[in-house]
């Protein structure tokens, strides 16, 4: 069995355990997860990220739940391109950096996720991390809402 295929139903196996199962099955969960995450399948690479930077598996360790996060991003899972955004926006579990938030909203806008093209543009907005610009800042906004993103409060 390839190694894709064994990765999917590591993931699977986590998914229905979440959805069918009881918090008791909490280790099952982020175990599936894992062995699907080290195998290199995007979604479970973002979960398992999140699950260990926010403490939901053991103690919370925010650098290596990033990492996994960051391996997901890498291959362009949504979720995962926005979270370690934020991530190096706010400084959680990587160091705070304006320019590579801008750099990996720029991705995600690149591949066509709304969130990271609404928010590229209020860094042109804002100039953080890129230079301000207006125009950019409108162009990205506008490009998030022809993709459904409407943010709560703007």
């Amino acid at each position: 069995m390839s190694l894709a295929i064994t990765g999917e139903m590591n993931y699977l196996r986590a998914e229905n355990l979440i959805t069918f199962g009881k918090s008791a099955k909490r280790k099952e969960e982020w175990q599936g997860y894992r062995a699907a995450a080290l195998r290199g399948h995007a979604a479970a690479q973002y979960k398992y990220g999140y699950m260990l930077s926010r403490g939901l598996i053991k103690k919370a360790n925010f650098k290596k739940g990033m990492n996994y996060i960051k391996k997901s991003a890498m291959q362009g899972y949504p979720e995962a391109v926005c979270e370690l955004a934020r991530g190096y926006y706010y400084g959680f579990g990587v160091k705070r950096n304006l320019r590579r938030a801008a750099k990996v909203w720029d991705f995600g806008a690149k591949i066509g996720i709304p969130e990271a093209a609404y928010y590229l543009g209020l860094a042109y907005y804002k100039g953080e991390g890129v230079k301000k610009s207006e125009e950019k800042a409108n162009f990205f906004f506008e490009k998030a809402k022809n993709g459904g993103f409407l943010p709560s409060r703007v």
